[in-house]
């Protein structure tokens, strides 16, 4: 029968896209008899494809009417329906419940067929539902979890245990991906990078130091695996009663904080043309600029891609730590000998220049502010140091509050000038072949104004030193907000500084008195689980404690200079219901890890238009 008879009486369910595409294309289930709400009776039905081919008319009421339901509900739909005598109707109909890039697809869809506003569109898709599409994930397996830790950046990979930078190297140059285990996991683990798949710590947590730069290189990690116990001479990871060998192919879930057993399917994240045009709307209505932290050439040539507007944190022991130089940096810090010292020095002076100097070209033109260095003594320490290694002289009880910083540039005076030597002469590398470099220097750790203003100094006596004829162009200095006495005494720093940028993380940490490295694996999951805190505020940003410090900070110090350039970098800044509140303080920009900017860009401009009295056009 390929005609439709006015006899035929048909009822079923209908949803008005595809659930995985998005595409206009029907869904569900029929039958020739009243819907009835018995489930075999709903098992028993056809699929709702047969129908264009033995009622084609039947199929076109069908559709028309989800046509009409989708564009009175500016959504798409799922609707129970009955159809006879010439005439399709509904007899429920709610929002279709739908994977997040169909989604998005069909709200795109909308706009472009006049049915709503891009302005509406930004609307109605939630910040959840762009991460959603724009992070792989694991299709679990019968094979079932193998462990479960913190999900700290977000992403999923497969690949083969290895349990250092060296073996990775070793694996990856035979053209295998790997997947990094370690105890406690620093920055310089991620010298072979471009072989991990993912990475996973049993110890530490989400803002970690190397949780920060997992995320910004898009890596997945796991931090915080629970029972499990490491053995890397023998070459096995125990977790439970089970055993992982080096070699044995794993897949991490940094999203969920899951460890599966071989190579478990994964499902690609894509910005695919409809989810970058709804973007690009919200970026219509977004009043604050998002930056990158970036610390190569490549992450900022991937921020860019993802439209960072330019570099808010680049961090100079991370720019070592992914040239490879991290040795460099402890080799210069442990030695005692003043010539030796020196060339260590200098040493290290000339890779950084080599490195910031690839990072600038990079930038080409936009703004790179570069933080100078703050490395916690834990970190300069190697981990395989004895009692007779100069590194392990330098370790502290205290290592997050002690020598690093501002501290360490004004007590050890030759590494900051060294530092702000290999700036500077990036600057003229970049501007020798003719093109230019946009430089703010960032200090660290500030707690006294003080601090800042011989910081400062130095600085600008570094650059008219390095600077052709002592005739020098300075950059804008300005001091990260980290320390609490700082921030409650910004009016002061005002008169100072060129610009301010709020280090959320460490923030966090001292306003709370709560470690970021061991937190995390100790009460704060307890504390959420059972309600004490509503959220983990190393992930979410913490309103009534930190929200309240900062509106205090950026208040007195544009109470002093209402001009002040004012932002934020950490890993607040890419989280949707931090940026929500933190656009309402009226920052200038946020700064967050590159893989992150083009949900940032999204939860601004929504939290803008969401903050607008004026109706969405």
């Amino acid at each position: 029968m390929t005609q439709y008879s006015a006899l035929l009486s048909l009822s079923g369910w209908c949803t008005s896209r595809h659930p995985v595409s998005g595409n206009l294309d029907l869904t569900g289930r029929f039958t020739a008899s009243p819907l009835r709400r018995d489930v075999a009776d709903w098992l028993a039905m056809e699929p709702l494809s047969l129908l264009a081919a033995r009622h084609h008319d039947a199929w076109e009421q069908l559709s028309e009417l989800a046509n009409r339901l989708e564009r009175e509900h500016r959504a798409p739909v799922q609707f129970e329906f009955e159809l006879a005598k010439d005439r399709a109707w509904p007899t429920r109909v709610r929002n279709a419940r739908i994977q997040p890039l169909a989604y998005v697809t069909a709200i795109h869809d909308l706009v472009r067929a006049g049915v709503m506003s891009p302005g509406e569109a930004v609307l109605a898709v939630t910040p959840e539902q762009v991460r959603a599409c724009l992070t792989p994930t694991v299709v679990p397996t019968a094979d079932g979890l193998l462990g479960v830790g913190l999900g700290v950046s977000p992403g999923a990979g497969s690949g083969r245990v290895v349990f250092s930078s060296d073996e990775a190297g070793l694996v990856g140059a035979s053209g295998g991906r790997c997947v990094l285990v370690v105890g406690d996991s620093r920055p310089d683990d991620f010298g072979a990078r471009r072989y991990l798949a993912g990475v996973v710590a049993l110890r530490g947590g989400a803002t970690s130091h190397a949780a920060v730069v997992a995320k910004g290189l898009g890596l997945p990690m796991i931090a915080g695996l629970r029972d499990a116990v490491l053995d890397s001479a023998s070459g096995v990871l125990r977790i439970g009663g089970r055993a992982v060998s080096r070699l044995d192919v794993v897949t991490v879930d940094g999203s969920q904080g899951h460890l599966y057993p071989a190579g478990a399917p994964v499902t690609d994240g894509s910005m695919t043309p409809a989810l970058a045009e709804l973007i690009g709307w919200a970026d219509e209505f977004r009043m604050i600029e998002v930056h990158a932290n970036a610390d190569s050439g490549e992450d900022v040539r991937t921020a860019k891609e993802l439209g960072a507007s330019g570099v808010g944190l680049c961090r100079l022991e991370h720019v070592l730590a992914a040239g490879g130089g991290t040795a460099q940096l402890r080799k210069a810090f442990a030695q005692k000998d003043p010539a030796a010292r020196a060339r260590a020095v200098e040493d290290m002076t000339r890779l950084l220049t080599t490195l910031l100097t690839d990072t600038l070209l990079a930038a080409d033109g936009v703004p790179v502010t570069v933080r100078l260095l703050d490395v916690p003594r834990h970190e300069l320490v190697d981990g395989s140091a004895r009692e007779t290694d100069p590194t392990a002289g330098l370790a502290e009880v205290n290592p997050m509050m002690g020598a690093r910083g501002v501290r360490d540039f004004l007590v050890n005076a030759d590494l900051g000038v060294a530092q702000v030597a290999a700036i500077a002469r990036s600057c003229r590398a970049v501007a020798e072949l003719g093109l230019h470099a946009d430089v703010r220097i960032l200090v660290p750790m500030v707690g006294f104004s003080e601090e800042f203003r011989r910081a400062r100094q130095v600085v600008e006596c570094v650059f008219e030193q390095e600077a052709p004829g002592g005739r020098a162009s300075l950059p804008a200095v300005g001091c990260m907000i980290e320390v609490p006495r700082i921030a409650l005494n910004a009016a002061e720093l005002a008169a100072h500084a060129d610009f301010l940028s709020i280090g959320s993380n460490d923030l966090t940490q001292f306003m709370l008195a709560v470690s970021r490295d061991d937190a995390e694996v100790g009460f704060l999951g307890s504390y959420v689980r059972d309600q004490v805190i509503a959220a983990n505020p190393f992930e979410c940003l913490d309103r009534e404690g930190v929200g309240r410090i900062l509106r205090i900070c950026i208040d007195e110090a544009r109470g002093r200079r209402p001009d002040l350039p004012i932002g934020l970098c950490g890993e607040h800044a890419g989280d949707p219901a931090s940026v929500e509140y933190l656009v309402s303080l009226g920052l200038d920009y946020l700064s967050c890890s590159p893989r992150q900017i083009p949900l940032a860009r999204f939860s601004a401009g929504r939290a803008t238009l969401m903050r607008s009295t004026v109706a969405p056009d």
